[in-house]
């Protein structure tokens, strides 16, 4: 069943929830604008974009009926999302529901119980000898009765696979591994009704989970739900965190972070006097990371009034950029926050830098405090960031390699380096740093899994039948081959189809299929291997000098 009305292309909206009628605007391509009436001259409008219709249209003009939601389609709307697991619609984001990601969606939908026979055919489809989740499967029908009801598409209309899931052709199922870590309670709070059919929520966790984050003084992130009503069912349209509200525009900036690459920085004014500023780091209009005083109330007795200053450069000497704040208070007084790096780039609150800082009674700007926390600082360790820089420039790695990547290999804080070949010949080159230099590894080709923190990597490819498996291991610097195995198709022995039975070898020696697996996973775990890099996110050489200098450039 194909949709009928293919609705909202796009939907990025900025509200001002107001009982008043807000201008509307109908164009060839049907669409909603809408904007903040307090001024004719604002750059804050937005649109809802309804593409043309198949076979019917649907009326998006406003006028007079634009209205509050009223406090009984509140709690309707928080049902219609908590009820049939509409709340997985709500975690993740998309301004075409037909991109939201469909692991996330369908996560808790079906909790069919294998059999045995299922269990075992689902080993075969995932290539795993044991699975230590439990799995469970839903049908294809089920899947697409789901969507149909919640948004109007079915299975094949969505941009997104369902990745976490292996589908049986035989059953026509899908199964997969899961807990129950996925359930979070959510709330509407609030919205606005444009007209007849379309709604637009303000989403927010449920009253329990949003008090513990108000009662710590952190800045709430809201979600924006679109929804349409189309013959007596709604439907999702679009789904956006609402980063916008209470940032400070002047103290926004685009950083390189190790974690996720280029990124935004935002801070953001408190929501009451006797709280703090609060910060974020977001990327691709999601929030990655709240940054506060989580282990300390992030309450102020003074209310704040501004950050007069900030930057983003490694004053403990880990190699990770650190953030110190120079924040000003309504009594005159000026405090620094000091958010230093850890677990692998991870920003806290150092508590200890903050206090010698703002008992120092220094200038009143980020140069000075850096120079003075990156002086006095306990955590002073090595220049890895540094190092690997001056690798890249002087080992011409980066002919064949321009594109990079971090990971935790060894259970050392300081990652490797992944320098990522530009195609499948050029593979890549591990770096890792240790004792004051670098040395490498390099791989045949570009894909890889690892262990997070063991030190064990695994090289596993193949090329026109023939294939391998080479487990290393890092240790003090220095990596060691712990087996090799190969496999090719055995051309004297056609099974069929083109296909060819496999001969199988490790460290030289022929062996079975089934020993050869066994011999594998005794030393590395293949189910425990993790991507070595996201094509998505990876950095170049400039992406690494500006993460190492501390680059920061506004972003309004």
């Amino acid at each position: 069943m194909k949709k009928k009305l293919f609705l909202a292309a796009s939907l990025i909206l900025s509200l001002s929830i107001s009982a008043c009628a807000l201008p509307f605007s109908k164009e060839p391509t049907p669409s909603v604008s809408i904007s903040d009436n307090t001024s004719s001259d604002s750059d804050t409008t937005s649109s809802i974009k309804l593409p043309d219709k198949s076979d019917s249209s649907v009326d998006t003009t406003a006028d007079s009926n634009t209205r509050d939601l009223t406090s009984v389609e509140v709690d309707f709307f928080t049902k219609l999302i908590m009820e049939d697991y509409g709340y997985g619609f709500v975690q993740t984001y998309y301004s075409d529901v037909r991109d939201a990601n469909l692991d996330t969606v369908l996560y808790d939908l079906g909790s069919g119980e294998v059999t045995d026979k299922e269990y075992e055919r689902v080993l075969e489809l995932m290539g795993e000898d044991q699975l230590y989740i439990p799995v469970f499967k839903v049908t294809k029908n089920e899947i697409d009765s789901f969507l149909i009801r919640n948004t109007g598409y079915e299975l094949e209309d969505f941009h997104n696979c369902l990745n976490g899931a292996v589908y049986d052709p035989e059953s026509d199922c899908y199964y997969r591994c899961k807990g129950d870590t996925n359930f979070v309670p959510y709330m509407v709070e609030d919205g606005v009704a444009i007209n007849d059919s379309i709604f637009v929520l303000h989403v927010v966790y449920d009253k329990y989970f949003y008090d513990q984050v108000e009662d710590d003084g952190f800045a709430v992130t809201r979600t924006e739900v679109a929804m349409e009503k189309v013959n007596g069912e709604y439907h999702f349209l679009s789904c956006r965190q609402m980063i916008d509200e209470n940032m400070i525009p002047d103290r926004c900036y685009e950083i390189v972070s190790p974690i996720f690459g280029r990124c935004q920085f935002y801070s953001y004014m408190p929501t009451s006097s006797d709280k703090d500023v609060s910060f974020k780091i977001v990327k691709d209009g999601v929030v990655q990371m709240d940054i506060g005083r989580w282990d300390k109330k992030n309450f102020t007795d003074t209310p704040f009034v501004s950050v007069e200053d900030i930057g983003f450069k490694d004053y403990s000497g880990d190699g990770y950029p650190d953030v110190i704040a120079v924040c000003k208070y309504a009594d005159g007084s000026y405090k620094y926050q000091c958010y230093g790096s850890r677990y692998a780039g991870y920003l806290y609150y150092d508590e200890d830098m903050t206090t010698i800082l703002s008992e120092q009674g220094m200038k009143r700007d980020y140069d000075s405090a850096y120079q003075f926390a990156f002086e006095h600082s306990a955590g002073a360790g090595e220049n890895w960031l540094g190092a690997y820089i001056d690798y890249i420039k002087n080992s011409g790695v980066s002919e064949n390699h321009p594109t990079f990547a971090f990971m935790i290999l060894d259970e050392n804080d300081i990652p490797e380096l992944v320098c990522v070949g530009d195609c499948e010949a050029s593979g890549n080159v591990i770096a890792t740093y240790y004792d004051g230099k670098v040395n490498d590894l390099e791989l045949n080709r570009l894909y890889f899994t690892y262990q997070y923190g063991s030190g064990l990597l695994l090289s596993c490819e193949g090329h026109m039948g023939y294939y391998w498996d080479i487990v290393y291991e890092l240790k003090d610097g220095k990596f060691t081959c712990l087996g090799e195995g190969e496999y090719e198709e055995d051309y004297n022995n056609p099974i069929g189809d083109g296909e060819f039975s496999m001969i199988y070898r490790w460290n030289g020696k022929e062996v079975s299929e089934e020993t050869y697996k066994k011999n594998l996973n005794e030393i590395y775990y293949t189910g425990f291997g993790t991507d070595g890099y996201e094509w998505d996110n990876l950095f170049l050489s400039t992406d690494l000098e500006d993460m190492y200098n501390g680059v920061a450039t506004p972003l309004f």
